[in-house]
């Protein structure tokens, strides 16, 4: 197997909203009662329309994989996953760089609540207030605004531990438990699927051709 990287992925385009969709979540927002909750609690045809609308532009930018373990996401509906928790980061609940798709392990039962913030008391003020920069001291790696490939390696092939030599690195790895044999093994049967059908393409294309190089062979035989 190759080791170049394959599983970890970053995310590079948020979600896009039309003029009209800003204006209804910007009404939506300024509504006195509104919370974390709002985003569950709401269930109007607009917001759900939105929230739609959210979930395919990210399947599409993540290529159907999970924007913290890379793995593809093999349970419909994945889980729009706010990044930096809705419960403490209000503002930024509707933010294109704060949402991504994960899969269930990932987010509920490994993530949770978590806030890479918690201990960066001056950027954790900012981003209470809803801005949000790549230049904030995240303890963990961050699927919009970090490279992979600076924070993470592969110690044999694509199968093998994930090893980082960066702080955000280390902990994206021990938050989503990316070196457990559980994890090893998805990414192992999963290289091999994507093996499988990469040779079947390679066969496909030969065949067609083959199949031309027949028919030329053909035409100027008559």
């Amino acid at each position: 197997m190759s080791t170049k990287w394959t599983w970890q992925i970053r995310v590079y385009k948020g979600f896009s909203l039309s003029a009209a969709e800003h204006s209804y979540i910007k009404e939506v927002t300024a509504d006195a009662d509104f919370s974390h909750l709002s985003w569950d609690s709401i269930q109007t045809n607009a917001m759900k329309r939105i929230k739609k609308k959210i979930y395919n532009q990210l399947k599409h930018e993540q290529k159907g994989r999970c924007a913290y373990c890379g793995t593809p996401i093999m349970r419909e509906p994945a889980d729009r996953e706010h990044i930096l928790p809705k419960e403490k980061y209000l503002k930024l609940m509707f933010n294109p760089y704060n949402i991504v798709l994960s899969c269930i392990n990932c987010n509920r039962n490994l993530k949770g609540r978590y806030d890479s913030l918690a201990q960066h008391i001056n950027h954790k003020r900012m981003a209470t207030s809803g801005c949000l920069s790549a230049r904030y001291n995240y303890e963990s790696w961050h699927p919009f605004f970090h490279a992979p490939e600076e924070h993470f390696k592969y110690s044999g092939s694509v199968s093998k531990i994930i090893k980082s030599d960066t702080p955000q690195g280390n902990k994206h790895i021990a938050l989503f438990r990316l070196s457990s044999l559980k994890s090893i093994e998805e990414r192992t049967e999963f290289a091999l699927i994507m093996e499988k059908r990469q040779k079947n393409r390679l066969k496909r294309f030969m065949r067609t051709i083959d199949a031309a190089l027949d028919f030329r062979n053909d035409l100027g035989g008559k």
